[in-house]
């Protein structure tokens, strides 16, 4: 792993970058887009044991803070999705700069799919696997609305602590997932147990791929620091997609 400090000069973003354990160029590289707010901090070890995986495989990646996230620059109540996204944009280029890679497969988890889909049109990225995402705005607010932020700024809430200001509300409830998925020139997968988030999605992309995983990533009730648990399955299930669609 190597710790890497790119984006803006004025207002950098942290990553860890975890190369082929291969060596050699790579044809393709991998940014992980992490969850938000508490989900972040509880996906943290899950993410770096994919990164590992997909190292393993010859796959090299990047993990990343959203600018206001993290170790990243920036405040967390300036978070949005357009900046989101911006970041992620930041991540496939720094990857690519990292691994002269030509292609980029974008792996993002739950929350993360917001600026994954958004961040899917960039000409490096041939496609993007869905961990049990999320999609729909309603089921980010109602792990929010327990959780509401106590004498804080006017529409504000906070997802387990970290706030979820009124442009990022604004932002994901008019978020239309097949409008940036429908592509027909990127691969897009689903590695989830169910179909709840996933429904509409698969109506808009009829070549969108689900792979059932045996059961659910567990992150707890609203606000919990739990980490979470994935099984080995899972893990291999995700790394599969990522590099199935690497050998295009």
């Amino acid at each position: 792993m190597i710790p890497q400090l790119f984006g803006e000069s004025a207002t950098p973003l942290y990553g860890v970058f975890h190369p082929s354990a291969k060596g050699g160029t790579a044809r393709t590289a991998a940014v992980l887009c992490a969850p938000f707010g508490n989900e972040y901090l509880q996906a943290h070890r899950v993410l770096r044991k994919l990164a590992d995986e997909l190292s393993g495989r010859g796959i090299p990646s990047l993990r990343f803070d959203y600018l206001g996230t993290g170790d990243s620059f920036g405040d967390g109540d300036a978070v949005s999705l357009e900046q989101m996204a911006t970041d992620t944009a930041h991540a496939i280029g720094e990857v690519r700069g990292l691994t002269r890679a030509r292609k980029v497969v974008l792996v993002a988890m739950r929350g993360g799919a917001f600026p994954a889909l958004r961040s899917i049109g960039e000409a490096s990225v041939v496609g993007c696997v869905l961990w049990d995402p999320i999609t729909r705005v309603a089921s980010v607010v109602s792990r929010a609305s327990a959780d509401s932020v106590s004498g804080g700024a006017a529409g504000m809430l906070s997802l387990g602590g970290f706030p979820l200001s009124a442009t990022l509300q604004r932002e994901l409830a008019t978020f239309d997932p097949g409008m940036y998925g429908s592509s027909g020139t990127r691969d897009l997968r689903v590695v989830a147990h169910t179909e709840a988030e996933i429904a509409s999605l698969r109506t808009q992309i009829p070549t969108l791929e689900w792979v059932r995983t045996a059961d659910l990533l567990d992150f707890g009730a609203p606000g919990s620091q739990d980490l979470v648990h994935a099984s080995e399955a899972q893990v291999t299930l995700v790394a599969n997609a990522v590099e199935s669609i690497s050998q295009r």
